[in-house]
C-alpha cells in the first residue's frame, strides 16, 4: 500500500477508536506517530498481531497483583 494510503487507514481507525470524536488537533498528533514508511509499516505489523485470545488467559490472574494498580474502562470502551 502507499503511505497515504496507510495513513487514511489509520487516520479513520483513529477516528473510530474513541466514544466521542476528537478534534483535528489531537488527531494530527496521534496520526504523527504513525506517519513515515517505517513507522505505518509497523502501526501494520502491531494491528496484525492483536488477538484478544492473547492476552485473555491474563485476566483471571488480575485479581493475584499484590501492587497498588488502577485499570480504567470507560463506559462506552468496545
Amino acid at each position: 500500500m502507499s503511505t497515504e494510503v496507510v495513513e487514511a487507514v489509520v487516520t479513520s481507525h483513529l477516528r473510530t477508536a474513541t466514544h466521542r470524536p476528537m478534534d483535528e488537533a489531537t488527531l494530527a498528533t496521534y496520526l504523527e506517530g504513525w506517519k513515515g514508511e517505517l513507522r505505518q509499516k509497523l502501526y501494520l505489523q502491531t494491528v496484525a498481531q492483536l488477538r484478544v485470545e492473547d492476552t485473555a488467559v491474563f485476566e483471571p490472574l488480575l485479581a493475584s497483583i499484590a501492587v497498588p494498580g488502577h485499570i480504567d474502562w470507560g463506559e462506552h470502551d468496545a
